[in-house]
């Protein structure tokens, strides 16, 4: 979650800094921020789905995915919603949890709809190769 990724709370754990740190190794690097969010965390680090990921903390200088997060929360959007206000804010991409629907926060039939969408939206980020 975002309070690891950023040096804005409790510390940057996945770093290229930090992993070297780690492997004594300078070719230790991170390729791209995968944060976590679930509506709980919102009082603390904020909603990113209406921020950039410099405004939700994130340093910006590598890509940027929101690597988890619920399908359904108390937020009151939907999952579409939810990706548009990603993609529209520079988010690099949204990976919904989860598929199975076991957990509370949704599965694969709540994901769908807000695929179908981002495919309408930017279909030739979808597919860009045709």
């Amino acid at each position: 979650m975002i309070k690891y990724n950023s040096d804005s709370f409790e510390g940057n754990k996945v770093s290229d800094q930090y992993l070297q740190s780690l492997s004594g190794n300078e070719d230790s690097y991170l390729d791209f921020y995968s944060t976590h969010y679930y509506f709980w965390q919102n009082p603390w680090f904020g909603y990113p789905f209406e921020e950039s990921p410099t405004d939700f903390k994130l340093d910006g200088t590598k890509p940027c995915v929101i690597g988890e997060t619920a399908s359904l929360d108390e937020s009151g959007r939907t999952i579409a919603q939810k990706y548009e206000g990603a993609y529209n804010n520079g988010w690099n991409g949204v990976m919904a949890w989860t598929s199975n629907g076991v957990d509370g926060c949704g599965g694969f039939t709540d994901v769908e709809p807000a695929v179908k969408h981002m495919l309408e939206l930017i279909p030739d980020l979808i597919h860009p190769i045709e």
